[in-house]
Parts: C-alpha cells; sequence; structure tokens
C-alpha cells in the first residue's frame, strides 16, 4: 500500500490543546486534535487508495473504486475506529497518569510542539513540501548537524521506528490477506505469499519510516530551541509520555489494519468482478 500506513502514526504523541475537566479517553483525544489529525490522515489515505489505479490491477478497479475509497475513508467511521482501543486504553490508566499527560500540553512546549506538528503535518501532502524537507534532512544527516542526534533522540524514546514497521507490516498484510479473499478464485495467492511479500518487504518499509519520521519531525521541530527538544524528550520517557505512545500506537493499528482490509477487499472484489 505504500507509505500511508507509516505516515499516519507519526509525532502523534505532541499533538495537544488546553486540558478538559473530565479526564477520560475522550478528554484526551479532544486534546490531541484528533479531528484535525484525522483529515489529514484521510486525505493521505484516499490519495494512496486512489493511485491504486495506477498498479498491476488498476485496470479491474473501475469507476465506482472512487467513491468506494471514499466511503471507507468516512470521517465518521476513522474517528470510532480509532476510539474505541485508545479510550479504552487511556480509561485504563490512573487519573494521575492521564492528568500529567493532559497537563503536559495545557502550555509551554507542549502547545508549541501540537501547533508545528500539525502545520508540518498538512505541509507535506504536498509533494513539493516534501521534497524540499527531505533536502533539508539530507543536508543535515552530510553536515553531522547535532540537532539531527537530538531528533533521533526524541524518535528512540518515543519508539516511532519499530512502532511505524509493526504497524505498516500489520497493515500490508491486512491489505493481502483481505484483497485475496474479495478476489475469490480470481487470485492465485495464499497465506504463504501473503507473509513472504511482508518479509520481503520489511526492509523497505523499515527505512521508509526511518526517511518519513525523521524528515517529518526536521521539519516540524524546526523552530523549537534544543532545550524545547529536550522536554519533548523528557516527556516521551516519562510513565506519561510511555503510555500515551502505547496507546497511540494501538488505535492507529486498529486503525489503519482496518482501512487497509476495507481497501484490499474492495480492491480485490473489483479484481474478482464483484459489484462496488
Amino acid at each position: 500500500m505504500g507509505n500511508w500506513s507509516l505516515r499516519s502514526f507519526v509525532g502523534m504523541i505532541a499533538l495537544a490543546l488546553p486540558a478538559p475537566v473530565l479526564a477520560s479517553g475522550e478528554a484526551v483525544r479532544d486534546a490531541l486534535r484528533l479531528d484535525e489529525t484525522l483529515e489529514i490522515v484521510r486525505s493521505e489515505g484516499i490519495r494512496d487508495a486512489e493511485g491504486l489505479v495506477d498498479g498491476p490491477f488498476g485496470e479491474g478497479l473501475g469507476r465506482g473504486w472512487e467513491r468506494r475509497v471514499a466511503e471507507i475513508y468516512a470521517m465518521d467511521r476513522m474517528r470510532d475506529i480509532f476510539a474505541d482501543p485508545f479510550d479504552a486504553s487511556i480509561d485504563a490508566l490512573e487519573p494521575g497518569r492521564v492528568a500529567d499527560i493532559l497537563d503536559f500540553f495545557e502550555d509551554g512546549v507542549g502547545a508549541d510542539a501540537v501547533a508545528l506538528e500539525t502545520s508540518a503535518r498538512a505541509a507535506l501532502l504536498d509533494e513539493a513540501v516534501e521534497e524540499g524537507a527531505r533536502a533539508v534532512l539530507a543536508g543535515k544527516r552530510d553536515d553531522d548537524d547535532p540537532r539531527l542526534d537530538r531528533i533521533e533522540t526524541f524518535v528512540e524514546a518515543s519508539n516511532l521506528i519499530d512502532g511505524n514497521v509493526a504497524a505498516a507490516l500489520n497493515s500490508t498484510m491486512a491489505f493481502h490477506r483481505a484483497m485475496i479473499a474479495g478476489a475469490g478464485d480470481a487470485l492465485d495467492l495464499d497465506e504463504a505469499d501473503v507473509r513472504g511479500f511482508a518479509r520481503a518487504r520489511e526492509p523497505a518499509i523499515r527505512e521508509n519510516s526511518e526517511d518519513w519520521v525523521l524528515t517529518f519531525l526536521t521539519l516540524a521541530y524546526g523552530p523549537l530551541s534544543d532545550a524545547e527538544l529536550e522536554e519533548l524528550i523528557a516527556f516521551a520517557r516519562s510513565p506519561a509520555g510511555r503510555d500515551l505512545n502505547a496507546a497511540l500506537f494501538a488505535a492507529y493499528d486498529t486503525l489503519f489494519t482496518t482501512l487497509s482490509g476495507e481497501v484490499g477487499r474492495a480492491a480485490g472484489q473489483a479484481v474478482g468482478g464483484s459489484e462496488l
């Protein structure tokens, strides 16, 4: 499915608004500006799913493909799919831990980070912006810029690479399993093929994840001082930061595995001659 399953997990730990009174999963979702973020995720997903028409099965997708993709990526559905596991994770925490999460993002570097990440995430929908951001990252690598070391420390503290790779592999397998099931006899593939494809793709997925995460965070965190970056790193390493990160990865894994499976099934049905 490409990079859409990678992009959609990055940087969520730093998105927030002033803390609501009620310390619950719903309150944290409000603090994380979920709707705004999911709108960007939706745009990424629709773009990449519609891009399947340029792939090997593109001719079989038919005129109803864009309509079906739009149905899969309906905002209300995406919100509900995400909210169930996320709210369950947050609601299971001690109230003091949830308060720590909300307090961090009430103002200061947490509030600054949310604005920067949201802006950068939206900007990277533009291919020219992404190309420029990748060029900036390449320059920092060539110069051994110590700033990049701090960003990489944040990435490690947040487990962004391994988390993204695991989620991307899950999404990839969900897509292909569902496509095979949807196509019926039209595709001569089985579970062994799915697992083999995922294993073959893992090195590229990891490389793409590392590049995109660092590109995104280099762009987003450019205005932050080194001291502010250290605050983000400290929060990511804290119990509250680890709990939030775990909840986010679990919810986004559920979201993208579900969406990948639905896109794969719809593609398989189209290839197999079923009505979209």
